[in-house]
């Protein structure tokens, strides 16, 4: 049986918010899974709020790995949770597609900083 795009998104949006209702209430925990889903949400968050949706204003690794822990707070992770999911950063360093908790598909695509002090490194930015 061969999916279709649409239906390929339906069924990774189910399986996304199932996962997160799990993270909400606790089954999955600190886990694999909930860490890096835990991590994927706050940097989507950090994204959006800084409003890096652009080719020309991506935000730099080093400035989303320094900003991100404020995002995993509220998520309700502690030091050690924090220092858990903050492992798979180097998995989203190259981008990718997720669910965001919203539950859209969300793009994050990486690209040179242009302007300010981190002009040059490498960054991302929401599509």
């Amino acid at each position: 049986m061969k999916l279709t795009k649409k239906q390929l998104k339906r069924i990774i949006k189910e399986e996304i918010g199932r996962a997160l209702k799990e993270l909400s209430a606790g089954e999955v925990g600190g886990g694999t899974v909930g860490s890096e889903l835990q991590l994927q949400s706050a940097i989507y968050k950090r994204l959006r709020d800084g409003q890096h949706t652009s080719e020309k204003n991506p935000l730099s690794l080093s400035a989303l790995l320094n900003s991100v822990d404020q995002y995993l707070k509220e998520l309700g992770l502690d030091e050690r949770g924090i220092k858990s999911a903050k492992s798979y950063f180097r998995r989203q360093m190259g981008g990718g597609q997720f669910m965001s908790p919203d539950g859209d598909l969300i793009e994050l695509v990486p690209a040179q900083v242009l302007v300010g002090p981190s002009k040059g490194e490498r960054g991302l930015y929401l599509k």
